[in-house]
């Protein structure tokens, strides 16, 4: 199964049909890139909201023991 993807990528580099198929994948690979990005953003973003919400909750039960 390589090997025929390998020679299919030999035919298109003869072809010189690159841009075709840069052109074809170009649109799924931005959605791909889009969709890691959110998906790393919201993996974190929940960690540092809930560490801010204690560390302020800290603060504020500091304060109002002083």
């Amino acid at each position: 199964m390589a090997g025929e993807a390998f020679g299919e990528v030999k035919g298109v580099k003869v072809l010189e049909r690159e841009k075709a198929f840069v052109d074809r994948y170009r649109p799924a690979s931005a959605k791909f890139s889009q969709a890691t990005a959110s998906n790393s953003l919201m993996q974190v973003l929940p960690k540092h909201f809930i560490e801010a919400v204690a560390f302020g909750g800290i603060v504020l039960i500091v304060l109002y023991n002083l």
